[in-house]
């Protein structure tokens, strides 16, 4: 947001100054440089219609985060929210026999991947882990929090990681296809983070195929379909029947992300 639109916001240069304890030649050096040090985005962020993503000069636009409908080259897998974004990225761990569906959420802790994966409060949830070596101490028998896996998927930024650790018997990706569970590398997840903070909680789709992956965008807003195949009148309403997910399952998923509580993160 531009530093102009803040200053609006908060009624006038005079109010904004009285917001965050500076005085008015403060506020003319911020006009300046076109930025708002960071250590008075408290106070901002009390203003209604202010978001951290508006104040931070290194997010990019949401216009220039949301991909492409066409597969890009290297790509062989594809996450697509309830809102319309569409990321791909390079899957790992189990192919999907059709698509992954469930509720984004996001962790942000350094250590137990394998606990949070088979913890059963995240159950039929595609889990964003923020935290850029995943993988990186593998998997053994004894983290486990269940039996079964009960997550529908995996979301990072980074390549897993080779394990480092005496305790590791197996590596995090042959884990998780023993595990029978999609992930998908190389997505912003700052960007996922800062949409469950901003917006709420959503379902997201999550496909990795052997084969390419198509995607349309939903042909009505507001509604998560599978990934149709174009056919000339755009409307979208014949899916590729390799990834078609069922109109109970789209139900569901509307349902899903209608009546879901603010957040998403853990």
């Amino acid at each position: 947001m531009d530093i102009e639109e803040i200053i609006e916001k908060a009624g006038g240069a005079e109010a904004l100054a009285s917001l965050t304890g500076v005085g008015t030649e403060a506020i003319r050096k911020w006009r300046q440089s076109r930025a708002i040090p960071g250590k008075h985005w408290a106070a901002l962020l009390r203003l209604p219609g202010i978001t951290l993503s508006d104040l931070d000069p290194q997010t990019p636009k949401e216009e220039n985060l949301t991909m492409t409908d066409t597969c890009p080259e290297g790509a062989n897998a594809v996450l697509v929210l309830a809102d319309g974004t569409v990321l791909w990225g390079v899957g790992f761990g189990a192919h999907t026999d059709g698509a992954a569906i469930g509720e984004l959420c996001f962790n942000t802790g350094m250590t137990g991947y394998q606990e949070t994966l088979t913890d059963p409060s995240f159950a039929g949830q595609i889990v964003t882990f923020t935290f850029p070596h995943i993988g990186n101490v593998g998997t053994n028998a004894e983290d486990d929090e269940a039996q079964r896996v009960a997550t529908r998927g995996v979301v990072v930024k980074e390549d897993v990681t080779l394990p480092a650790n005496w305790r590791s018997t197996q590596k995090f990706a042959q884990w998780m296809i023993s595990q029978n569970l999609p992930g998908i590398a190389g997505i912003d997840t700052r960007l996922i983070t800062r949409r469950l903070r901003d917006g709420g909680a959503q379902t997201a789709v999550l496909a990795f195929r052997k084969r390419s992956v198509r995607y349309c965008r939903p042909a009505r807003p507001g509604g998560l379909v599978a990934w149709p195949r174009r056919h000339g009148s755009g409307e979208g309403r014949h899916l590729h029947p390799e990834l078609h997910l069922g109109s109970r399952c789209m139900a569901e998923a509307r349902r899903r992300t209608q009546h879901a509580p603010p957040g998403g993160g853990r």
